[in-house]
């Protein structure tokens, strides 16, 4: 499907049907499980479907963002994270909701201030940049430098040679092609 959405609008103003199935951070199996948790965003750009680790403490009053969100902002995948701290900085992957924004080539996602919805437990899409195994081991891309050009924040299911970290809450559980562009599906426990 081509992309008919609106640039810099919200996304649900743009698409004349639905967004198509599998998009990056769709929720998917909505009747399972799944736990998602509000936080600000911290980068300039955050794109729905990618992992996002913690940021800073929130400075603002809780009555500022409501009492629902984490005392916390998410931010994208940065040189913080090696093997040692993927594990603790990891807080979940971005989902793809009615008020996400168009960057310049149409692909939602949160732009720095935005309150996100970030799932901890449940379902979603994702891009796929390599060959998946359903219950296969996930890693984070942490240098967007890599091998199969997967950007910070995708995920794949090899280290990259030391630039992609393995989330163990994290397994794939399936991979399907949508209009000729591989799509995966995570499970995070």
């Amino acid at each position: 499907m081509p992309y008919t959405g609106t640039m810099q609008g919200a996304v649900q103003t743009g698409y004349f049907a639905h967004p198509p199935k599998l998009r990056p951070g769709q929720l998917e199996f909505v009747g399972q499980p799944h736990m998602i948790d509000s936080h600000p965003v911290e980068s300039e750009f955050i794109h729905c479907g990618r992992g996002v680790i913690k940021g800073s403490p929130i400075s603002v009053p809780a009555v500022g963002w409501g009492s629902d969100v984490m005392p916390f902002g998410v931010k994208a995948t940065d040189g913080s994270v090696n093997a040692n701290t993927a594990v603790s900085l990891f807080v979940g992957v971005l989902v793809f909701d009615a008020g996400a924004r168009n960057d310049s080539q149409g692909a939602a996602g949160k732009q720095q201030g935005d309150l996100a919805g970030i799932l901890k437990t449940g379902f979603v899409g994702v891009k796929l940049f390599q060959d998946t195994t359903p219950g296969g081991d996930v890693f984070l891309v942490a240098d967007g430098s890599n091998a199969v050009s997967a950007p910070a924040g995708s995920f794949v299911s090899t280290n990259l040679s030391g630039k992609a970290f393995l989330i163990p809450k994290a397994k794939w559980w399936a991979k399907y092609s949508v209009a000729n562009s591989p799509c995966g599906i995570l499970q995070l426990v």
